[in-house]
């Protein structure tokens, strides 16, 4: 039983690494260029999404926000420094996590910031969330508040993906506490984790405080929390292995087993609350000895003994109890539902971790066990464990699941190969003249490209994919800039860039995944074909289609990376897919976030409307059957089936118009016939939406 939840386990976490590299990438990107085109804001991406933790098991996304323009915090040992502006001060009848934030000096602080200092010279955490909550144009509730964070719908007509995101505004603390650092960093550790290199490399992170205070306090509006995400993240990153899908199996079990409700303020029992236990047990407990569910055993009785005992420690600050506000009886209460958990820990698992339920299934289905909707998960294990045919079934969904595990597996290198990393040319268009923007554009990625910087962010086996990923972002930020200040008239400003994008999608030619997988430069082509799409040069553009079509069918030993297009790029106006009036409209109202594209049915589609443009409606009645064969025997990832169909509706629409047309035909005089085919075709937009 214990190897297929493991089975399960280690295939929901398949991308976790990929993750990590991504998010790491992605923040990179937008504090430099938010550096460069003085933007007054530094963000990190933290909590379950930057640590690799799968979207099955988490509620919403967080990030925290430092604007630049705010003080930083200071500790007493540093009073004598002149730039000590706020100070950290701490009250004994509260734990030392939690603080106040005492300013010495309002002279040389913004006005904004002077706005949320009380009367004693305390700064109001509460003041300081409403003030932020303006800059981002909100108008804010109460309810909005989650802790220290604004809580957002950003997507609620989006269906598949989170639909929420906390947004926490920070200040940065100048270092970390002196009382952290005299004991976090030296103290013994039985497990030999953090070792000593990890550990000097969080010490180098920032620290910072978030505006909540401690729950009952009487000072509560003007207490500040110390936070440490970005260790945090770290840590989780470099944490061992099991201990990852551990932390991934729990919060998977939380999120549909252990719900409180919003009246439970502070929560009980919170997905934070389990990533403290697994960085508590990976620093102690000896792992090795242990299989995984027998490790999600131990972190359980961690848990419950904590609660048992109504003292869970911070990992930071030991000397903090996590749920001492907490009563007894809410404690109890917790302690008896985790207990419950471990009881029916596989059905848990396998029912949690996997949306589908598919091992859970195929070990019922063929042990022939009924299950019904509220069913007895504890009886129904009893009855599986009982049953005589038990271990034999257990071995066969082992080793179909390990099967279909490398498949999967080798099917998700195309959305490795994703390098839509973030909307940089967005925030560059609104800030900068157009030669201004695409330099910075320039000097924001190619510095990460560098051989040294790359190796600092992604670990060694990913440093070549991520370098291909990076120039062929580069060459699609490019070519978005290009169609947006074209489109405002500054054709001559940017006329030198105009070869920019082909210069870096060759850097770019051919990806390298991790095991010496390649796409042998299939999609570098296609980015060429897709640059010369958008900018209007049709020339030549059928027959590279073609050649790449050619080159498809004869060599099939090839894993090709994705394309990606982003619902909320495209309902910008820094979106060159803007020139294909009817694929950018039916993006915008698509019902997902975003849409994965298959790159070889993307030159299909290119071609068709190359064809259609020259009124060879034949040969793309032809193309048409081949998407459509295509669309039928898909065997590559599935997530690329929304956009085949997309772009076969979108050419048998047009297909449609001009049978339509046709008919009209022979019913007018030719000469009419011509000018309203002129109009619709050759007019302003050779892609106008009919």
């Amino acid at each position: 039983m214990d190897k297929v939840a493991n089975e399960v386990i280690s295939a929901e976490m398949f991308d976790t690494l990929r993750q990590f590299c991504f998010i790491k990438i992605t923040d990179e990107l937008i504090n430099r260029v938010f550096r460069k085109a003085d933007y007054s804001h530094q963000i990190y991406t933290v909590g379950s999404n930057s640590e690799g933790i799968p979207y099955s098991a988490m509620n919403d996304e967080d990030i925290m926000i430092y604007n630049r323009a705010f003080p930083i915090v200071w500790w007493n040992s540093q009073e004598k420094d002149r730039e000590a502006v706020v100070m950290a001060e701490q009250d004994s009848n509260i734990p030392p996590v939690y603080l106040r934030l005492k300013v010495l000096d309002k002279g040389c602080l913004d006005k904004d910031f002077k706005s949320i200092i009380d009367n004693d010279g305390y700064v109001n955490a509460t003041d300081f969330i409403k003030l932020n909550a303006t800059y981002m144009n909100l108008n804010y509730t109460d309810e909005m508040r989650q802790g220290p964070s604004i809580s957002i719908n950003a997507i609620p007509k989006c269906v598949d993906v989170i639909n929420k995101h906390d947004s926490v505004y920070c200040l940065k603390c100048q270092s970390w506490p002196p009382f952290i650092s005299d004991f976090f960093f030296i103290r013994k550790r039985l497990n030999n984790w953090p070792a000593q290199k990890l550990l000097d490399k969080v010490k180098c992170l920032e620290c910072h405080v978030v505006p909540i205070g401690y729950p009952g306090s009487e000072s509560f509006d003007v207490e500040w929390r110390l936070s440490f995400s970005v260790a945090e993240k770290q840590l989780v990153i470099e944490m061992y292995e099991p201990y990852s899908k551990c932390m991934f199996a729990l919060k998977s079990i939380k999120k549909k087993y252990i719900i409180y409700s919003d009246s439970d303020k502070p929560t009980p029992f919170c997905s934070y609350f389990i990533k403290t236990a697994c960085l508590w047990m990976c620093e102690t407990f000896p792992h090795k000895d242990y299989s995984l569910m027998d490790l999600i055993r131990e972190t359980l009785d961690w848990l419950i003994d904590c609660y048992e005992s109504k003292h869970l420690p911070h990992y930071f600050i030991p000397q903090h109890n996590l749920i001492g506000h907490l009563s007894m009886e809410c404690c109890d209460n917790v302690r008896k539902t985790l207990t419950a958990v471990k009881r029916t820990l596989w059905s848990m698992v396998l029912l949690s971790a996997s949306d589908d339920h598919f091992a859970f299934n195929t070990v019922c289905d063929k042990l022939k066990v009924t299950r019904e909707n509220n069913a007895d998960y504890n009886a129904i294990e009893t009855k599986i464990l009982n049953h005589p045919k038990a271990t034999a079934v257990f071995k066969e969904t082992v080793k179909s699941l390990r099967h279909n595990y490398n498949l999967i597996n080798f099917s998700n290198m195309s959305i490795w190969g994703d390098h839509s990393f973030t909307y940089t040319p967005i925030l560059v268009a609104r800030k900068m003249q157009p030669e201004c923007g695409l330099d910075i554009l320039e000097d924001t990625v190619l510095p990460i490209v560098d051989l040294c910087q790359i190796e600092e962010i992604v670990p060694k086996g990913f440093v070549e994919m991520f370098k291909t990923c990076l120039y062929r972002y580069l060459g699609d930020a490019v070519t978005h800039l290009l169609v947006s200040f074209i489109n405002k008239g500054y054709e001559t400003a940017v006329s030198s860039y105009m070869n920019a994008p082909l210069h870096y999608y060759d850097l770019g030619h051919e990806i390298i995944f991790p095991g010496r997988y390649s796409d042998y430069g299939i999609v570098g082509e296609v980015l060429e074909v897709q640059y010369h799409y958008l900018m209007g040069n049709y020339e030549g553009l059928k027959k590279k289609c073609e050649s790449i079509l050619t080159t498809v069918t004869e060599n099939k030993n090839y894993v090709v990376s994705c394309l990606k297009f982003h619902q909320k790029h495209f309902e910008t106006n820094v979106c060159a897919w803007e020139v294909d009036e009817l694929l950018h409209h039916l993006v915008i109202c698509c019902h997902t976030m975003h849409i994965y594209v298959s790159p070889i049915a993307l030159v299909y589609y290119i071609k068709a409307r190359v064809l259609l443009k020259e009124g060879d409606t034949d040969n793309v009645l032809t193309l048409v059957k081949k998407m459509k064969i295509i669309y039928k025997e898909f065997n590559d990832h599935p997530a690329y089936l929304e956009s085949m169909k997309m772009f076969i509706n979108i050419i048998e629409s047009l297909l449609g118009l001009l049978g339509v047309m046709r008919r009209i035909f022979t019913f007018q005089n030719e000469n009419s016939l011509c000018n309203v085919v002129s109009i619709r075709f050759n007019g302003i937009s050779p892609f106008l939406i009919i």
